[in-house]
């Protein structure tokens, strides 16, 4: 009878640890992407951009599987914030660079 109560409270404790490692999973990968972006993102194609993308997008539908404390929604909002601007800025610059590049030409 101890046996088998140890064994459900193991199994139990094991199932709730699980539960939270995937609560805090999607908030986890999110910051690897925006730590990633934020490193190598000017050097980025085209293709790496898409794929920034399509992480973001499976990440975003992970973060709404889950209910998370205003703490975690602060985090999860700081994390966004600092992913749409490095991408804003990464578009101006290379938007700028385009715009010099075509004056320079066109001087030429």
């Amino acid at each position: 009878m101890k046996k088998t109560l140890f064994i459900c409270l193991l199994l139990a404790a094991a199932f709730s640890m699980q539960s939270c490692s995937t609560h805090r999973t999607a908030i986890n990968d999110l910051e690897a992407l925006v730590n990633k972006v934020e490193k190598n993102g000017t050097k980025y194609t085209l293709e790496d951009w898409e794929n920034v993308i399509s992480r973001c997008a499976k990440i975003e539908k992970r973060l709404q599987e889950h209910e998370y404390t205003t703490e975690e929604y602060k985090e999860i909002g700081t994390l966004k914030g600092r992913l749409a601007g490095f991408v804003t800025k990464e578009a101006l610059t290379k938007s700028v660079k385009t715009v010099i590049d075509f004056k320079e030409q066109l001087g030429g």
